[in-house]
């Protein structure tokens, strides 16, 4: 889980289902490619795209979930 020191998380692409209804799987695809280059660009420059504080980066080994 990736969060910002306000405990946002900074990787949370939903797709909001009235978009759902609206365009074909490859579009979704699309958009949902879309929010996360915007994510990563934000956490690069150390900006929580939730609330726009301030954030470090740093790699803690823990725990890894799965879900199915």
């Amino acid at each position: 889980m990736v969060r910002c020191s306000r405990g946002h998380p900074v990787f949370s692409n939903m797709y909001p289902s009235d978009g759902a209804g609206h365009g074909d799987l490859d579009r979704m695809v699309s958009i949902v490619g879309t929010m996360t280059a915007q994510q990563l660009e934000f956490a690069r420059d150390g900006v929580c795209s939730n609330c726009y504080g301030e954030m470090t980066s740093a790699i803690e080994v823990g725990e890894v979930m799965h879900t199915i």
